[in-house]
């Protein structure tokens, strides 16, 4: 999954409200915040398609969320 597919993912779960999506609220944040910022910051943009995720769904990214803090996907800009 590439970034855009992971923002147009993520706000699809947005706007259904997250309806039956079987991810813990916490990872439902942490998603929404790594997609806002993907959606302004050209460079996270670039460096999360450099890493080329084979997950293909959101719940596929549980697992690695889990093990991550929201710091390691997004720059402070």
């Amino acid at each position: 999954m590439n970034a855009q597919e992971f923002i147009a993912a993520v706000n699809h779960e947005n706007e259904n409200n997250w309806a039956n999506s079987d991810l813990r609220e916490e990872t439902e944040e942490m998603l929404r915040k790594i997609a806002e910022h993907l959606f302004v910051c050209e460079k996270c943009r670039g460096d999360f398609d450099a890493m080329l995720y084979e997950e293909e769904t959101l719940i596929d990214f549980e697992r690695i969320l889990s093990q991550t803090k929201l710091s390691d996907w997004i720059c402070e800009k």
